[in-house]
């Protein structure tokens, strides 16, 4: 019985001294993956690099062209709009010469147009005689352009 009472005592009745029953297990071993697989997944790996590389590649060449792309828009507006402003100043240049030769026409104009310069112009250059005021003037036809004044009454 005594040997029974150990056995209650070590095993059921008194936990703090009872010893552990729980089986003994050895750790699993790791399965050591094939060798094959790790090389297939170092590739795989190295692929996923290159391609996130790449993509972040494009996408800062893709915002350098645009910026690139801009940069020449803009360029090119300020070609455009200086070669208008100095066809702009040339054609200012032409008005403001035409303006003065206008004036300077008008001014010869008045002048030609003056009664004295008329009548100059007809004695001097077209060989005409002044006619006074009573006197009569007759075209004989006959003779071409002969011209017969007659003094008035």
């Amino acid at each position: 019985m005594a040997a029974e009472n150990a056995y209650d005592y070590a095993y059921g009745y008194e936990p703090a001294y009872a010893p552990e029953t729980s089986p003994i297990t050895q750790p699993e071993q790791e399965q050591k993956p094939e060798l094959k697989k790790v090389k297939k997944r170092k590739i795989d790996i190295q692929r996923q690099n290159e391609r996130a590389t790449n993509v972040k590649l494009f996408k800062i060449t893709a915002i350098i062209c645009s910026f690139l792309a801009l940069y020449a828009l803009v360029c090119s507006s300020f070609a455009a709009r200086t070669e208008a402003k100095q066809a702009l100043d040339v054609e200012k240049e032409k008005y403001v010469f035409c303006e003065a030769e206008n004036r300077e026409l008008k001014v010869q104009l008045n002048n030609i147009v003056s009664a004295e310069n008329i009548d100059r112009i007809a004695v001097e250059k077209l060989g005409l005689v002044k006619v006074a005021a009573g006197d009569e003037i007759y075209l004989d036809t006959n003779s071409g352009n002969k011209v017969i004044y007659r003094q008035g009454k």
